[in-house]
């Protein structure tokens, strides 16, 4: 063929390289940035302790033992802290310029914060718990599952919290707290910062 085209077949082979080496340059999308033992990961049916640089999928659980805890990275610089004895289940992480993920806490508590501000539309994240879903567009927010009830407690930004069979509400006042006991009717309370901390 004639040089330029050869010319071109390179660029193109260099391009689709670079564009490989890229995608495999790029963050996961959810990674383990810490782990206090014993803390493991369950994927396809198989259990593994949980390790620090681990890259985490869709359909992956994390579980932590008594005194254990587990951090977690977000690919937009957020994070996810496991207290002890929590359950955690990744429905769905992609990052196509705007992360969106779907997170279930089934038991136990958790920590969900940003780092510096957010990006208008960077960020849709949904966060269950149990029986109750928070809709998260750049916030710091607790969660806790127990047998007696879920809470969502809103410690900076804004959510939007509801649950099924209720009313959808949004808190916006830092410490407001959205309650929903197991059969019971939910409702948004109030928390000081010494009663959080005990949480």
């Amino acid at each position: 063929g004639s040089p330029m085209k050869s010319r071109f077949a390179v660029l193109a082979l260099a391009l689709a390289l670079a564009l490989s080496l890229a995608a495999a340059a790029a963050p996961p999308v959810i990674a383990v940035e810490a782990v206090q033992v014993p803390a493991w990961l369950e994927r396809d049916g198989r259990t593994v302790t949980l390790e620090p640089g681990a890259a985490l999928k869709a359909g992956d659980r994390v579980r932590t033992g008594a005194d254990a805890r587990a951090r977690l990275r977000l690919s937009d610089g957020s994070s996810v802290k496991l207290g002890e004895g929590a359950r955690f289940e990744i429905a769905y992480a992609e990052d196509t310029n705007v992360l969106r993920a779907r997170l279930r806490v089934l038991a136990g508590a958790f920590r969900y914060a940003t780092k510096g501000p957010a990006t208008p539309g960077r960020r849709e994240i949904d966060i269950e718990v149990k029986n109750v879903t928070a809709g998260i567009r750049g916030t710091d927010l607790w969660c806790k599952s127990t047998d007696e009830r879920d809470l969502v407690c809103l410690i900076e930004g804004r959510i939007t919290v509801g649950a099924p069979g209720q009313p959808g509400v949004t808190l916006e006042r830092a410490l407001d707290y959205y309650e929903l006991p197991r059969g019971g009717k939910a409702s948004v309370r109030r928390v000081d910062p010494e009663e959080l901390a005990q949480w």
